[in-house]
């Protein structure tokens, strides 16, 4: 029950990260 939302959380920092990223590159 907890792996589903950890995950969730998980991906969504690591895609805020990358778009960060990308916005900071361009």
């Amino acid at each position: 029950a907890l792996t589903g939302p950890f995950i969730g959380s998980q991906i969504s920092a690591f895609t805020n990260v990358i778009f960060e990223r990308i916005q900071n590159g361009f």
